[in-house]
């Protein structure tokens, strides 16, 4: 998963608005998902892998690593 404000320009989206997203898509229940661009669809699990996904982005674009780059 990847949350863009633009994939164009490579602007991210904050911390607190992925996180605003993760909450959302969290009260559904959903196994797959399916991607706009090249890759595989996720099979299964699809609902936490949004949620892993959206804690790792939002950890990283609120420099949570910073001390790894």
């Amino acid at each position: 998963m990847s949350f863009m404000r633009s994939y164009p320009n490579n602007i991210p989206l904050s911390a607190a608005v992925v996180r605003r997203i993760a909450d959302h898509v969290g009260r559904y229940e959903f196994a797959r998902l399916y991607g706009n661009f090249a890759g595989p669809p996720v099979p299964a699990d699809g609902r936490a892998v949004v949620q892993r996904s959206a804690e790792r982005y939002a950890e990283w674009v609120s420099g949570v690593h910073d001390d790894l780059t």
